[in-house]
C-alpha cells in the first residue's frame, strides 16, 4: 500500500527537467512535472525507509523544501550508492525549486559523481541534464550545451531513445537562445523523428512546436503556423489541454503579426478559455496580456486597459513582479494613447520601480525612455 501511494505521489510530483519552450521570449516554465525519472526508489512495502521517503515526497508536494532537504539527506547517510545517487537529485530539485541554484548544482554534482563511480547510466544522464539546466537558467550557454551532449552522448550508449530526444531538443534550444537558427533547426527535427519513431505523441508536439518557434524568429511566419497547427492537432488527439492552450496562443501571436487582427483575438480567447477552465492562472495572465495587446493593435484602447488590469491582478496575486511590470508599462503605453499623460506617468514609474528591483538593465532603460518622452510631451 505504501509503495502505491509513494509512486502516485511521486508522478504528481516530480520534474523531469526537460525544457521545451512555449512561444514566449522567456521560459515561463523550466520543467514539466514527473518524477519516475529522477526517483527510482524500489521501495518495499511497509518499510521504515518507505514511509520516510513518503514523507520527504509529501513536504515536496507541500513545497515544504526545507523539510524534504531534511530527510532525503538523513535518508542518505544510510542509502546504498544507488538510492543515494537518487536521493541526492531529490536534494538539488529541492534547492532548485527555492531558486538555490549554487546548492542544486553542488547537490547534482555530487549525484553525478557518485552515479559515475557505481555506473548508474540512468542517474549519470539525469544529473548532466539537471547542471545543464542550472547552467541554462545562469545563461552560460556554453556549459548548458556540454552538459547536454554529456547526457545525450549516454543516452546513444545506451539506446536510451526517449532521452535522446529529450537532450536533442534541450540543444536545439541552446542553438535558438544563441541565435544559431539552422542549427536549432537541424536539432529539433532530430527529436522530432526519433519521437516519432518511438510513438511519443506529447514529445512530437513539443518539437513542433519549438520548430514554429524557429520559423517565426526567422521570419517565416506561414511556416510557423503550419507547425504550430500540427502540434495542435496532436495536443488536441491527446486531450493535453494545457497543450493546446499553449499552441492555441502561439496561434493567435502569429495572426497578430500578420495583421489578422480579429483572429488573433479568437484564438487568444480560446486559450485563456482553457486557462481558465484549468485553473492556471499564469497562463490565464498571459492570454489576458495577448488579448489587450490585440484590442491596443485595434487601437479600442478602454478595453484593452481592462485586459492589461486583468492581467495585472493576477500577477500581482500570484507574485510575478516582472510579468506585472510588464502589465504597469502596457497600462502605461495605453493611457498614452489616450491622453491621459499623468496616469500613463505613474504607470511607467511603477514599472520602472520593479523593473530595477530586479536588475532588469534593458527594461530599465527602455522605461525611462518612456518617461522622458512623456516629459518632452512626445
Amino acid at each position: 500500500m505504501v509503495l502505491g501511494i509513494i509512486i502516485l505521489a511521486i508522478v504528481v510530483i516530480v520534474v523531469l527537467f526537460r525544457i521545451r519552450v512555449k512561444e514566449t521570449d522567456k521560459l515561463s516554465k523550466e520543467v514539466n512535472e514527473k518524477l519516475d525519472d529522477i526517483l527510482e526508489l524500489k521501495i518495499p512495502d511497509k518499510t521504515l525507509s518507505g514511509y520516510k521517503t513518503l514523507k520527504g515526497v509529501m513536504a515536496m508536494i507541500e513545497g515544504r523544501w526545507k523539510d524534504a532537504i531534511e530527510i532525503f539527506r538523513k535518508l542518505s547517510f544510510s542509502a546504498d550508492n544507488k538510492k543515494k545517487v537518487n536521493y541526492l537529485s531529490l536534494i538539488g530539485l529541492c534547492f532548485y525549486k527555492q531558486g538555490k541554484l549554487n546548492q542544486a548544482l553542488g547537490s547534482y554534482k555530487e549525484s553525478l559523481d557518485m552515479a559515475i563511480e557505481i555506473k548508474d547510466k540512468k542517474g549519470e544522464t539525469v544529473n548532466l541534464g539537471d547542471i545543464g539546466i542550472i547552467y541554462w537558467r545562469e545563461g552560460a550557454l556554453d556549459k548548458a550545451l556540454e552538459y547536454y551532449n554529456k547526457a545525450l552522448k549516454v543516452c546513444s550508449e545506451t539506446k536510451d531513445k526517449k532521452g535522446e530526444a529529450e537532450y536533442l531538443g534541450n540543444i536545439g534550444l541552446v542553438y535558438w537562445k544563441q541565435g544559431k537558427l539552422d542549427k536549432a533547426l537541424e536539432y529539433h527535427n532530430k527529436a522530432l523523428e526519433i519521437d516519432r519513431e518511438i510513438g511519443d505523441k506529447e514529445s512530437e508536439s513539443a518539437d513542433l512546436g519549438n520548430i514554429g518557434i524557429v520559423y517565426r524568429i526567422q521570419g517565416e511566419l506561414d511556416k510557423a503556423l503550419e507547425y504550430y497547427n500540427k502540434a495542435l492537432e496532436i495536443h488536441k488527439e491527446i486531450n493535453k489541454k494545457k497543450g493546446t492552450a499553449n499552441q492555441l496562443g502561439n496561434i493567435g501571436n502569429i495572426y497578430g503579426m500578420l495583421g489578422e487582427l480579429d483572429k488573433a483575438l479568437e484564438y487568444h480567447t480560446k486559450a485563456m478559455e482553457i486557462d481558465k477552465e484549468l485553473g492556471d492562472r499564469e497562463g490565464e495572465a498571459q492570454d489576458l496580456g495577448n488579448i489587450g495587446n490585440i484590442y491596443h493593435d485595434l487601437q479600442q484602447f478602454d478595453e484593452a486597459l481592462e485586459y492589461y488590469k486583468k492581467s495585472l491582478d493576477i500577477n500581482r496575486e500570484m507574485g510575478n513582479k516582472k510579468n506585472e511590470a510588464a502589465d504597469w508599462g502596457n497600462i502605461g503605453n495605453t493611457y498614452k494613447m489616450l491622453g491621459e499623460i499623468n496616469e500613463a506617468k505613474e504607470c511607467y514609474k511603477k514599472a520602472l520601480a520593479l523593473f530595477t528591483e530586479m536588475g532588469i538593465k534593458t527594461e530599465i532603460e527602455k522605461t525611462k525612455t518612456n518617461i522622458a518622452k512623456l516629459d518632452k510631451g512626445q
